[in-house]
Parts: C-alpha cells; sequence; structure tokens
C-alpha cells in the first residue's frame, strides 16, 4: 500500500496516524493526537511536530465527521450512468446545500446493497467550498492536497482490517462524533446502508437508537453494534451496553482499531495508545480506505473558474 497520512479532525481534537505496508499487512508508523484549539491552525502544527512529519511524498487523507462534512442519500435507478448520478448528486447539491454545480465540486457517491424493498441508495461525500477551506489548510501545513472523506467510512475500514474473522456479520458500525452520529451496515466488505444524525437532537443514545430503527427497517436482522469515534465515552457505552443488553447474537463492542496493526513504535507508546483505538479508529479506517471500500462513482466537476476560456 501506499504510506498514508490520516488526518482525522473530530470536534474537540485532531488526530493523526501515518500508515504504510508492513511485513504482514499495515503498519503503523507514527501516531499523534491534540486537542483542538482557537486557532485550528496551532493544532494542525502541533500534530505535524508530534507526527515528525518530514518530506516523504505520501498520500494524505482528511478525515471528517458528518457534521463538518457534505453528505447525501438518493435512490438510484436500475442501472444508473455515471451522467445519471452526476445529474442526482447535482441536484442534491442545489437542494441540500444551497450550492450550485457552477461552484465545481468532487463527489464520491457509494452504492449500498439493495434493501429489503429492492432499493439501492446513492451515498455521496461532496468536497464543496466548506470542506475545500478546511483542506486548503490542512494542505497548506503539510505540503499535500488532502483527499477528503467522513469518519463512518473510515470505521467501516478499520473493521474491515482489523475484524476479518467478522465479514459474514452483518454489523452495525456507530460513528460517534460530539454532534453526530453515523451508523452504517456493512457486510463482507460491502457498504449495505448508511445513515446519520447532525447536529443530534436530544442525546446521543436516542441518535443512536433512532438510527438502528432506521438500520433495521432497510436491511432486516443486524448481528452487532460496534462503537467508534471521538464521543464513544465510557458512559455513553455504558448506557447503548444496557440499552442494546441481548437484543443482538454479539454483545455492544467498542472498535479497536489498532488490533492487527502491525506497530512499528516504540511499545510504551503503542501500549498507551490501545485503550484509544475507538478514537484512533476513524484515522486508521481513512489510510486503509481504498483497500475495502471503493466509491461506485469518483468525479470531479471545475468550478466556472477552473473551466477553460472559451475561444
Amino acid at each position: 500500500m501506499e504510506p498514508t497520512l490520516a488526518i482525522y479532525r473530530a470536534d474537540r481534537l485532531v488526530v493523526g496516524a501515518l500508515v504504510r505496508a508492513g511485513s504482514k499487512g499495515a503498519r503503523l508508523d507514527a501516531l499523534g493526537m491534540v486537542r483542538s484549539q482557537e486557532q485550528e491552525r496551532d493544532a494542525l502544527e502541533q500534530l505535524k511536530a508530534q507526527l515528525h512529519w518530514g518530506a516523504e511524498p505520501i498520500r494524505l487523507a482528511l478525515v471528517l465527521d458528518s457534521s463538518d462534512a457534505a453528505v447525501a442519500a438518493f435512490p438510484l435507478e436500475e442501472t444508473p450512468s455515471e451522467p445519471v448520478v452526476r445529474e442526482q448528486a447535482e441536484l442534491e447539491i442545489v437542494q441540500q446545500f444551497l450550492s450550485t454545480p457552477s461552484d465545481g465540486y468532487t463527489a464520491e457517491i457509494y452504492r449500498t446493497c439493495p434493501d429489503i424493498e429492492g432499493r439501492t441508495m446513492g451515498c455521496g461525500v461532496f468536497v464543496l467550498a466548506g470542506q475545500r477551506a478546511i483542506a486548503a489548510e490542512v494542505e497548506e501545513i503539510f505540503g499535500i492536497r488532502p483527499q477528503v472523506t467522513v469518519a463512518a467510512l473510515g470505521v467501516a475500514a478499520a473493521f474491515a482490517y482489523n475484524y476479518p474473522e467478522q465479514r459474514a456479520q452483518r454489523a452495525a458500525l456507530v460513528t460517534i462524533g460530539m454532534r453526530s452520529v453515523d451508523l452504517a451496515i456493512v457486510r463482507e466488505g460491502q457498504l449495505q446502508w448508511w445513515g446519520w444524525q447532525h447536529p443530534v437532537t436530544g442525546s446521543h443514545v436516542m441518535a443512536v437508537q433512532q438510527l438502528v430503527r432506521e438500520a433495521i427497517l432497510h436491511c432486516g436482522d443486524i448481528s452487532m453494534l460496534v462503537l467508534a469515534g471521538s464521543g464513544a465515552q465510557r458512559t455513553l457505552v455504558e448506557q447503548l451496553v444496557l440499552a442494546y443488553d441481548g437484543r443482538f447474537p454479539h454483545s455492544v463492542g467498542v472498535l479497536d482499531g489498532f488490533r492487527l496493526l502491525e506497530c512499528g513504535l516504540p511499545d510504551a507508546l503503542c501500549t498507551a495508545a490501545g485503550p484509544l483505538g475507538h478514537l484512533f479508529a476513524p484515522a486508521i479506517g481513512g489510510a486503509l480506505l481504498e483497500q475495502y471500500i471503493e466509491p461506485a462513482w469518483r468525479f470531479h466537476v471545475p468550478s466556472n473558474a477552473e473551466m477553460p476560456l472559451q475561444q
């Protein structure tokens, strides 16, 4: 795999993980975590120092919580072509984000499995003006233009890598941010359903319960519920374990993003970071994403400013 630095920009934290190919799989070579500050640039500069960042040319993935991302879902036709999908994506951008295609955008569209009604959805991750502004600051500091993704997909990739024995299970992966909750259903490395709530209305437990109900409605039975993200604190985990005790064949768990990663860090640092595996999972998954969950369509629509002048 290509060496990849993934930066997870959570609500109150900025997390970084440098992952490259190892002798048995993926190898973790650098790790950093900084509390967000009034000036985000300061936090990124501190993260850069923690990672002992050099000039090695690598891929950079910027992982955002859904509250900071532009995500949308829309039904797909039976045999969607790229022009049709692009047209639908532009309609969602206009309707949901009050933006216009002339502003330019990048889109990655993930195709879900047919739900119990036979409906297939396209889940889009769009890079619009707001996401470009975040990415530009990261590029300015690290010198590489990042590819933007979202924490829910990073968690799905981290789960696929670290829990290969659970591939056949229909797993509900809950990504908890301070202002958002995502739930992605995955099975055999395929995205079956993806829903999100941001901003969270009421408690995070209520948001998870609502998304679980929607997921079961669309997909049917779920085998396991796995939690990750910056908001998956002990108290919330305990509440969700109580809420879902005995509901699924497997008990509610917390994703260990480091489980099968080969560690190139000092043992003391690996041991200290171990309990934070659920928090680092979106970043680790962001580095591994292209190996596990590829979008069905990826395209860039230039802005008017990027269009060549007409002769």
